[in-house]
């Protein structure tokens, strides 16, 4: 947009100063001793113009008016002095200046003065002329407005090209932080898996070298036994070798059901364990606060599991993405034959939701399994997700992983 008008205003600001220099030459050449007079008012004149094109931009609306008003009465003192009446045309090329360089009333009161002084003008050349002045008059009038609404058009099609300008960009803005903050909760979902399995796989390592320490102490103390009883009671050293053998075996089943869990990534990662993992890398990376009441008595089927999961996710990432939250409680418990997940935040909310694609995503998979889902918002309030899933005890299967 600033390009564009950019563009616009040194193209008029060049049709100006050619007509300017024209109006500056025939004036001249018309006023006979007044003429350096006349050129001191154009000096002047142009070097003020020139000032308030260039030097004083948006940032100073009162010295552009009153530097606008200063020419105004400038071409007023140029008109008492030309004989050939071209000065008068001026006021018209001051009109693009006065539409497109101030706001609207502005605008306005400047285009009332800068007419008014070409009335003043007019009936001073005119010499108190009134029938002269009045066919004038009727001329002019479709003049200036034919060039207002002219520049007042252009001024127009700047502006919605502007907001469309302003528009596309938050639009890119919005894309962008919305691939970025997809990207970062991946990652920290891929992170708290990651960080899940090498938890279990530290514990189940554990789990082995105690069970290898414990297993081979036993068999030693058996062993020790027997090789004492071998010469002097023959049946006891026999159990305890035979002791000795089942612990071996005993040892040998355990380490296999540890190693058996380490290639089966399925049952090192649990439901709960990945909701602990998702939240404390929320904390962590988004410096949020959230608070949590997680009901883990809940026996929940891998299909449940899969939707709750999204459905966490996608109420954290529309929270701090749309609503600026900072805070959030989640909340998963038992409610009668339901299940409910609820997240709520403490972000600006909205008066009116017309549901995105995260918000019917997650609609359709809660219905996919006979489930339900709804929201609760107003502007400044927060935003309040509630996931409901129809559940009968005691006919679920154990909970799965993600």
């Amino acid at each position: 947009m600033n390009a564009m008008f950019g563009r616009i205003k040194d193209t008029v600001n060049i049709i100006n100063y050619c007509a300017f220099c024209l109006i500056l030459i025939i004036c001249t050449l018309a006023s006979g001793a007044q003429k350096y007079t006349l050129l001191l008012l154009f000096f002047v004149f142009l070097t003020n113009y020139t000032v308030r094109a260039y030097l004083l931009s948006g940032e100073k609306p009162f010295f552009r008016m009153l530097s606008t008003f200063v020419d105004l009465v400038l071409v007023s003192l140029i008109c008492l002095i030309d004989t050939s009446a071209a000065a008068m045309i001026i006021f018209i090329f001051l009109i693009d200046d006065i539409i497109l360089n101030n706001s609207k009333k502005a605008g306005a009161a400047l285009f009332i003065v800068d007419y008014a002084c070409f009335c003043l003008s007019l009936f001073q050349f005119l010499k108190g002329r009134t029938d002269y002045f009045v066919i004038m008059l009727l001329i002019s009038i479709p003049a200036f407005g034919l060039v207002a609404i002219v520049f007042l058009l252009i001024n127009y099609q700047i502006e919605q090209n502007a907001l469309l300008s302003d528009a596309l960009i938050k639009l890119t803005v919005s894309k962008l932080e919305s691939e970025a903050l997809y990207k970062e909760l991946k990652a920290a979902y891929e992170k708290a898996e990651d960080s899940a399995a090498q938890g279990e796989r530290n514990r189940i390592a554990r789990e082995i070298h105690d069970t290898v320490g414990h297993t081979l102490t036993t068999v030693l103390v058996e062993l020790e036994a027997a090789s004492m009883l071998i010469e002097t009671d023959t049946a006891r050293a026999g159990e305890k070798l035979a002791l000795a053998q089942g612990q071996v075996r005993k040892g040998l089943n355990d380490i296999r059901r540890s190693v058996r869990m380490l290639e089966d990534r399925h049952e090192i990662l649990d439901f709960f364990d990945s909701v602990d993992a998702l939240l404390n890398d929320c904390r962590q990376n988004w410096g949020v606060a959230i608070n949590s009441e997680i009901d883990r008595t809940i026996s929940i089927p891998e299909e449940y599991a899969k939707v709750l999961y999204a459905s966490l996710q996608e109420g954290l990432t529309n929270g701090k993405r749309h609503g600026k939250s900072t805070a959030f409680v989640i909340k998963l418990v038992m409610q009668g034959d339901r299940i409910v997940l609820s997240v709520e935040d403490n972000g600006k909310g909205i008066s009116a939701v017309s549901p995105g694609f995260g918000l019917r995503a997650m609609r359709d998979r809660a219905q996919a399994v006979g489930g339900t889902m709804s929201f609760e918002t107003e502007e400044g309030e927060g935003f309040s997700l509630y996931i409901m899933l129809p559940i009968h005890l005691g006919e679920l299967p154990s909970a799965l992983g993600l």
